[in-house]
């Protein structure tokens, strides 16, 4: 059902650690996903308020906090500071905040 919803596809881009604890990116892949551009303050995994300028909708476990995104089209590159799981009785979608 979800799956509907998904209609654009997205670059991720996952941000592992390397050599000396500094952190790279990773292997790309593609993500179907619903984005939707909206200013939305919160805060991220330190506490800190920040503006999140982008909100997804995607499946499940697509996406962690830290990890690097591009919209199909865009040099952008976001990155993620919140991952809320959306429920009804099972856990249908997350909704993914990102700067």
């Amino acid at each position: 059902m979800i799956d509907a919803y998904l209609t654009d596809t997205i670059t991720r881009i996952p941000q592992v650690a390397g050599e000396w604890g500094a952190t790279t990116d990773g292997a790309t892949s593609s993500v179907p996903a619903r984005p939707k551009s909206e200013n939305v303050l919160t805060r991220d995994s330190k506490g800190e308020e920040v503006l999140a300028t982008v909100s997804l909708m995607v499946k499940p476990g697509a996406l962690v906090v830290g990890d690097h995104f591009s919209l199909t089209g865009e040099s952008l590159e976001y990155e993620v500071i919140q991952v809320k799981q959306i429920k009804d009785f099972i856990r249908r979608y997350d909704r993914i905040l990102a700067k």
